[in-house]
């Protein structure tokens, strides 16, 4: 455990002296489930969804299958801002850095910018647990946000970010997270595809332009991405954290990056495991719920 200078755990240190940035948190958690719970009732009941309730293959009214379907809609349409909005900001904050990561004074301007963007992701995060992951039991979704939780929040303390980090590397710290969150602009595409299923009857270009930049997206944003962070924000510095007595630290974000590259490659499978054609290409299915061949 890392302990502050009285001895006692960076946790409480962190509660007691940055206690706003976990109200942020909790104020932007609230605000995402109104919002979802909200989307959820209009896509009951508002004519704006009436697309929705009428599209193909639309399970029955009111059914188990129909909640969590409005339950998943609500999380992809807040989804589709939380992918632009992190992933841009996470660009804006690599451009504020200027590449100036090691040795110097903490970057104030882009680590404000970049604790908003944390108090916003997070409290996306949790409002994402609490209603899809737990009503649609979403398992690994549930994991991979716990994991975002655990090893990215402390960082938008800057607290906890000069306790945890080694001396003059609290700007490569948070560079390797906002970089992280550069994959998430997949998730835009991801998101729209998903919709396009839940609508499409037949073959439909903009679908397949959709799929395409996915796969070139998800690819190098998250398999090709993923360990050059681990790389250029760790292991180069691991001489660092083990002279700071941090290793903990270094393994911990390794073990995190890892476990999210690891993800990211198995979905990656996941999403071409019938080739890569059948990924880009509508194939609209028979009455029988199969698709044609």
């Amino acid at each position: 455990m890392v302990l502050t200078a009285n001895g006692g755990p960076w946790v409480a240190q962190v509660v007691d002296e940055d206690y706003m940035y976990e109200v942020g948190i909790l104020a932007y958690a609230s605000v995402f489930v109104f919002i979802q719970l909200y989307l959820q009732s209009l896509s009951r009941s508002s004519s704006l969804f009436a697309w929705w309730r009428n599209r193909p293959r639309a399970p029955t009214p009111g059914s188990t299958k129909a909640r969590r379907n409005d339950v998943l809609l609500a999380s992809t349409l807040v989804g589709f801002f939380h992918a632009g909005y992190s992933s841009m900001t996470g660009y804006m904050v690599i451009l504020n850095l200027n590449n100036e990561t090691r040795g110097v004074p903490l970057n104030e301007e882009a680590h404000a910018m970049y604790r908003q963007l944390l108090m916003v992701s997070m409290g996306f995060i949790v409002s994402d647990v609490i209603l899809y992951a737990r009503i649609c039991n979403d398992i690994p979704v549930a994991i991979h946000h716990l994991v975002m939780i655990i090893c990215n929040m402390p960082t938008g303390s800057k607290v906890a970010l000069k306790l945890l980090s080694p001396p003059g590397l609290e700007n490569e710290l948070f560079w390797g997270v906002a970089a992280m969150y550069l994959c998430e602009a997949s998730n835009i595409f991801l998101n729209f595809r998903w919709l396009l299923l839940q609508t499409l009857t037949d073959h439909s270009a903009l679908y397949t332009l959709n799929n395409s930049i996915l796969l070139v997206v998800y690819i190098v944003s998250r398999v090709f991405w993923f360990p050059y962070i681990m790389y250029e924000g760790i292991w180069v510095h691991y001489d660092l954290f083990a002279s700071a007595e941090k290793l903990p630290v270094a393994y911990l974000i390794l073990s995190a990056i890892g476990f999210m590259f690891v993800l990211s490659t198995a979905w990656t499978g996941m999403m071409v495991k019938n080739g890569i054609s059948a990924f880009i290409f509508y194939k609209k299915k028979d009455s029988k719920g199969k698709k044609d061949s």
